[in-house]
């Protein structure tokens, strides 16, 4: 393939370099909006090179774990919602050195007992959950691909099927999420609506020409 042919497909509207530059304007945006609250401790270029590194984990993620029934960006976009809503996607978070009440991890926030998840290709092994934090492209790339396969297994197990603009699937997913049902029948709640709201605007930003 010639430099030209490799300029156009990183041009093109599905490449991994265009989408994660989207995912990234996203959460960079939402870094501003989060200083409306005050600030947040951490320098502004120190912050976009976290995002960049959260962005780019988040579609390598989605793309080795693909969810059955939905697109690849309404993977990224899922991924990026929970994350933002888990942790406010907050640095100390993000490197460890706050963890949640129940010792939730990483910007997923993901329990101990995600562990216990049944052996197939979802599963989170507890080797894996003792190294979900940190800062760099590694130890990122470790915490989304765990953030990934927890909420695949929501879709999988639940069967739950992508609709494009209908925030209930989406809902359920984040209310499994939040608090798996055997059943998968829990009402997914204001939570969960209110995620879903936020995944739907971010899903239509990731696909537009």
């Amino acid at each position: 393939m010639n430099r030209l042919l490799i300029l156009l497909a990183l041009a093109a509207p599905d490449s991994g370099a265009v989408l994660t530059e989207r995912v990234f304007s996203d959460l960079h945006d939402y870094g501003f909006a989060r200083e409306k609250d005050g600030p947040i401790g951490e320098a502004l270029d120190e912050r976009d090179a976290r995002y960049r590194d959260i962005a780019v984990a988040i579609d390598a993620a989605c793309r080795a774990h693909p969810w059955p029934g939905w697109p690849h960006k309404a993977c990224v976009a899922m991924a990026t919602t929970a994350a933002k809503w888990e942790s406010g996607m907050l640095r100390t978070v993000h490197e460890g050195s706050k963890v949640g009440a129940a010792g939730e991890k990483c910007l997923f926030q993901l329990h101990r007992k995600t562990t216990l998840a049944p052996l197939n290709k979802w599963h989170i092994a507890m080797t894996e959950w003792e190294q979900l934090t940190g800062l760099g492209p590694e130890a990122t790339a470790r915490c989304a691909d765990a953030g990934v396969r927890v909420l695949g297994w929501q879709v999988a197990r639940c069967r739950i099927k992508f609709a494009r603009g209908d925030r209930w699937p989406a809902a359920q997913v984040f209310g499994e999420y939040h608090f798996p049902s055997a059943t998968c029948d829990a009402p997914p709640g204001a939570m969960g609506f209110a995620r879903a709201g936020s995944f739907v605007s971010l899903y239509e930003k990731l696909v537009r020409k």
